[in-house]
């Protein structure tokens, strides 16, 4: 039986807003590179129906990275995982272009583990640096209470 508050709310419902909340400023859908460089104003739209915009100069410097197929296997923004109950972030690999953007950026080898590129806080620091509009942070909720 679910619990329900003083407003006549299951705890589910409330928790399902909530975390509704937490993601309002991540994107819907992320763009390729390539589509975002083709465009005038390089943006996505985010769960709140903000637009989250592209310095064209962050893009070309990706694009700088990746050969001309890498450009279209990195989606952005690129999400950087935290956990509130661990001392890593990590990014999920999903092209492997990742991996050689933030291989470039940081100026080392991150590790990576079960398909994950794994990034301690001063790597999150220095990466956010670098690509200050084409990352963005995420809650990895699912993981809290794990680390």
């Amino acid at each position: 039986m679910e619990a329900i508050d003083a407003h006549g709310e299951g705890i589910y419902e409330r928790l399902r807003r909530e975390l509704g909340i937490l993601s309002s400023h991540l994107p819907r859908e992320r763009k390729s590179l390539r589509q975002l460089l083709a465009e005038g104003r390089p943006h996505v739209i985010c769960n709140d129906g903000t637009a989250h915009h592209f310095k064209r100069r962050e893009l070309e410097y990706l694009a700088g990275i990746l050969g001309a197929d890498e450009a279209d296997g990195l989606l952005l923004p690129i999400l950087i995982e935290l956990t509130p109950s661990s001392s890593e972030a990590s990014i999920a690999l999903s092209s492997g272009a990742e991996l050689k953007v933030v291989r470039r950026a940081l100026g080392m080898e991150p590790t990576v583990r079960n398909g994950r590129i794994i990034l301690y806080r001063p790597q999150v620091a220095a990466l956010r640096r670098a690509l200050r509009t084409s990352t963005q942070y995420s809650l990895a909720i699912g993981a809290m209470g794990t680390g």
